[in-house]
């Protein structure tokens, strides 16, 4: 770059990526999370600006502040944040930043999901890159020096050997060994290395941030809405904070995040549920002495990778609302809870068809219902109905003693409690549902029961805090097939088929 003047500016912008934001890629509008950055990301700005000058201030043995010496010898940055605040933006922005501002960097960005890596993060990049003016020009001065693929991204003129950034998705089903080689290779002296939804990344693919970043401006960028409370980002923020530069995005300080969306989420699920906690708060799951199921272990079960055996049956869970409540269907087979279909139909005519046609389709061999209530009607309307020879309709009436009479108080604390142990145990995958996440951590135990047995949080109680726990009653229904209730019904009635073992006791 011969130019002085255009070297002078390319430097002011390396120094300040709030400036490079505003005047490169044309983010200086009126309005915040549309055409201007919002607090929390200008704040951002001024971190990792002053993070990356710091450190080469030090390798150049130029004069430092005392702030500055600090940053020099930081890791990286470790954001933690709320829904919605904007943190795949910021990252894709200073993917370009230090693409556009930094000599041959690398960069080697990943997630815990190919979705998140390319579908979120990657969007952001190409969003960023291709904003274009009322003339049809690109606020980004330098689009046509960059060429954009799905999983790179690099300066033209060095045709992606040199001067890239690289999206690796890493292999959460391969060894510690094969995961720790996710960012490994990545030497340059501008490195960087972003981390999207970091607590869902396994800890061997941090590897690089011990010891192995050496050169002169390496640095990591964390960021992660806190669904855990372990793990290598988390300890970033606490533990090992000392080590980071720690900043926490609280949703109801964004200036980008709308009130109503807040109070929606409170009134949907509480103020002190951990699902405000973590999407709101930016806070880490608290772990309460009554909660039925911790929400780390709720959080593990999602998308884990286990396999139903050969002869587990399809299994449908209904739950049918009232009051205007959605009716959920589950399916089920073996371990596998697959995702939920969802439907707001009222009539019960309608409903029972909506039933009904999934019945016949998919021929699951049983059908579980809740008949309580508005269940009954349709519980006896599918009975009447479903001929084909494969699928048995049962209620289940939790309202009924337990199996174990003496430790539970009814049939569904009995269920909740099974329901607990298959987390605990680590035998069942959920999909990513938000809305069954919560429903499943929201639920605690009555510790004030002065008869011994095992009491779960009446479903009145639990709708003073959250919605109708719809999905999750499902999942806890599903543990009604099991040795000691399948196998006692078949005996009783001497049905034709007989009931399948469980996959918990095969």
């Amino acid at each position: 770059m011969s130019d002085p003047k255009l070297r002078q500016l390319f430097l002011s912008w390396r120094l300040d990526s709030y400036k490079f934001a505003r005047e490169a890629c044309g983010l200086n509008g009126p309005t915040p999370g549309l055409d201007a950055l919002s607090n929390q990301q200008i704040e951002g700005c001024r971190h990792i600006s002053l993070l990356t000058t710091a450190k080469w201030k030090l390798a150049l043995g130029q004069p430092m502040t005392e702030t500055e010496k600090i940053y020099s010898k930081k890791i990286g940055i470790s954001i933690m944040s709320g829904q919605g605040t904007g943190k795949d933006f910021w990252v894709g922005l200073h993917i370009l930043w230090f693409l556009s501002c930094f000599e041959f960097p690398i960069i080697g960005a990943t997630a815990p999901t190919q979705h998140q890596l390319k579908d979120v993060l990657w969007s952001q990049i190409y969003k960023i890159a291709n904003r274009r003016k009322e003339d049809g020009s690109y606020y980004f001065v330098l689009r046509d020096k960059f060429e954009i693929q799905a999983d790179k991204v690099y300066m033209k003129e060095y045709e992606g050997k040199q001067w890239y950034a690289v999206a690796r998705t890493t292999n959460a089903k391969g060894s510690a060994d094969e995961q720790a080689e996710t960012l490994a290779g990545l030497h340059e002296h501008n490195l960087m290395l972003p981390i999207d939804e970091a607590t869902g990344v396994p800890d061997p693919v941090f590897k690089p941030f011990d010891g192995a970043m050496t050169q002169e401006c390496n640095f990591g960028v964390l960021i992660f809405n806190p669904t855990r409370s372990t793990g290598y980002a988390i300890r970033s923020q606490f533990q090992d904070r000392e080590h980071w530069v720690c900043l926490r995005w609280n949703a109801e300080e964004s200036d980008i995040v709308t009130k109503a969306s807040i109070e929606e989420k409170a009134r949907r699920h509480g103020r002190d549920s951990n699902f405000f906690r973590i999407r709101v708060l930016g806070l880490p799951p608290s772990v309460g002495s009554d909660e039925l199921i911790p929400w780390d272990w709720v959080m593990d079960a999602v998308n884990r990778d286990v396999q139903p055996m050969d002869d587990d049956p399809l299994i449908f869970i209904i739950d049918v609302g009232a009051g205007g409540d959605d009716t959920a269907l589950c399916r089920r087979k073996g371990p596998q809870v697959m995702p939920f279909e969802v439907t707001n139909i009222a009539e019960p005519e309608i409903l029972t068809n909506w039933l009904l046609r999934r019945i016949l389709t998919e021929e699951p061999r049983f059908a579980f219902i809740d008949p309580i209530g508005v269940g009954w009607g349709i519980a006896g309307h599918l009975t009447d109905r479903v001929k084909n020879g494969v699928t048995e309709i049962i209620g289940v009436n939790v309202a009924e003693a337990a199996a174990e009479d003496a430790r539970f108080s009814r049939l569904r604390d009995e269920l909740w409690w099974k329901t607990r142990e298959e987390f605990e145990a680590r035998t069942i995958s959920i999909p990513d549902d938000p809305l069954l996440i919560d429903e499943l951590t929201a639920i605690k135990v009555d510790q004030e029961r002065l008869d011994g047995k095992i009491k779960v949080e009446g479903k009145r109680d639990l709708r003073k805090r959250i919605d109708s726990p719809n999905r999750a009653d499902t999942i806890m229904m599903s543990q009604f097939y099991g040795k000691f209730y399948i196998r006692k019904m078949a005996q009783k009635k001497k049905a034709k088929h007989e009931a399948q073992p469980s996959w918990r006791v095969t």
